[in-house]
């Protein structure tokens, strides 16, 4: 029997995309080496202590960070494998290098941290690729889809409006060396309303007005959004609130004509500006000029400072009693907290910076460092992975019928949230739970039988709309 020995196509096309995809991890695994050497002067008293790695330390650790890239979704039909890309890139990455290059705990630790990081990062794409159907369509909560804009839009005006009445002579809008002040005041002055108020706002109201305002090129969700960042800004001091709505604009700008993401736009976006700064300001930095201002808030507290963060808590649950989750809402009526008043980022803040008085500074832990390392250690990685994952998958299945530029727009706040902070926290108290909710009516609102009524379905991957069409009910 003849076998004819010809490459099919389709297998040359897959090939090809897992190369780009490990090969542009790996070039950024390299990279970050190469700016935290460029930052760790200027930034040690922070964590960014350089332990004159080996050449054999930073070959493991970029190849460790590459390898995950290689279970990522090349073609993200669903929020769930979008938000796979947004994490490796803003969390994973830097959790696997970082830490080794730093040297808090003895090589071996290091390796074992970064390995496991990695292979829990590689098995968490891979689940975010298994389909989900959506969630049971509910015709008693089918809206217009101007109903649903204009509630959100009450709602934000409202949150304005409380923000305004309740913090109006605390508010304004601080210089970056100015924003801890600006945080710790309105600490100080803040309740229970606004530390779930701020979050809902900044990632649910306002990025919805913004992602959809900005599909639709409707100024008045714009201008509202834009209004919303300032307020919110001007009461918590977050960078990130000021970043996001970039993002959002970043994000809906990577679909092609034919309403397909392209995820190799975010590591092609990060290599460039990376690779730029290296050869224009790398070690000209002027703390006031314009190169002290990227330093700081691209590549110092948004790029490298989630792998500095998962190094501290490493070195700090080493040796000090871990909270077996009694940090978290559920896990505080179970276990015995062990560390008083004080916050799991304010003990490893007070760890890193033992002089400061009554006030400790609070170091926010990502997923990985909060729900993994604080609580277990090591073996806390995998379910903070798959904490991650679950809630994950429940906003994909909330949100699979609705536009996917809006959604994946709209998902930037949550996700960044998620990069900084606890899962846990991040879906009760950032806004993850009422975010379902929104992207929930958002794909179930009531559609005319039109051609207007079936733009979302432009966005979707036949798998998608099949499972949709599943769904229907008699």
């Amino acid at each position: 029997m003849h076998l004819e020995n010809h490459s099919h196509p389709t297998a040359i096309l897959a090939n090809a995309s897992l190369a780009l995809r490990v090969g542009a991890a790996f070039v950024y695994a390299l990279l970050l080496v190469a700016l935290y050497d460029s930052l760790s002067y200027r930034w040690y008293y922070f964590g960014f202590l350089w332990a004159n790695p080996s050449a054999a330390d930073i070959v493991i650790a970029i190849v460790a960070a590459a390898v995950p890239a290689a279970f990522l979704s090349p073609r993200p039909t669903g929020f769930v494998q979008f938000g796979g890309w947004v994490l490796h890139y803003a969390v994973v990455s830097p959790a696997i290098v970082v830490p080794i290059l730093q040297g808090l705990q003895h090589a071996s630790s290091n390796y074992l941290l970064s390995v496991t990081i990695s292979l829990c990062a590689a098995a968490f794409n891979a689940s975010l690729r298994v389909p989900t159907g959506p969630l049971p369509s509910i015709t008693a909560m089918q809206f217009e889809p101007r109903t649903i804009r204009s509630a959100v839009r009450l709602l934000t005006i409202g949150g304005i409006a409380y923000m305004l009445a309740a913090h109006g002579t605390s508010l304004r809008l601080a210089s970056f060396e100015d924003v801890y002040d600006q945080r710790f005041d309105f600490a100080d002055q803040s309740s229970i309303i606004d530390a779930y108020l701020v979050p809902i706002m900044s990632n649910v109201f306002i990025a919805f007005l913004l992602a959809t305002g900005i599909r639709d090129r409707r100024w008045i969700d714009i201008l509202l959004a834009i209004a919303g960042t300032l307020i919110v800004y001007s009461a918590f001091a977050l960078k990130s609130q000021l970043i996001s709505p970039i993002l959002i604009f970043g994000i809906m700008s990577c679909f092609d004509k034919f309403g397909n993401f392209r995820p190799l736009v975010i590591p092609l976006f990060l290599i460039s500006i990376s690779s730029i700064y290296l050869i224009f300001f790398s070690g000209n930095i002027d703390a006031t000029g314009i190169s002290g201002v990227l330093s700081s808030l691209i590549f110092m507290r948004t790029i490298l400072l989630p792998g500095v963060i998962v190094g501290e808590f490493a070195s700090f649950f080493s040796q000090f009693e871990r909270t077996y989750y009694s940090h978290s809402l559920v896990g505080r009526f179970i276990v015995d907290y062990p560390y008083g008043d004080l916050s799991v980022g304010q003990v490893v803040g007070l760890y890193m910076f033992p002089d400061q008085g009554a006030a400790p500074f609070e170091l926010n832990g990502n997923f990985i460092a909060t729900d993994g390392i604080a609580a277990l250690g090591l073996p806390g990685i995998p379910i903070s992975f798959a904490v991650a994952a679950f809630s994950m998958h429940l906003l994909n299945m909330a949100g699979i019928k609705a536009d996917r530029q809006a959604t994946f727009a709209m998902s930037i706040p949550y996700l960044m949230t998620l990069s900084n902070t606890s899962a846990f926290s991040s879906f009760v108290t950032g806004g993850g739970v009422i975010l379902v909710i929104l992207l929930y009516l958002y794909g179930n609102q009531r559609r005319r039988e039109d051609h207007s009524a079936n733009l979302a379905e432009r966005y979707m991957s036949p798998s998608d709309q099949q499972a949709i069409q599943m769904d229907v009910r008699p």
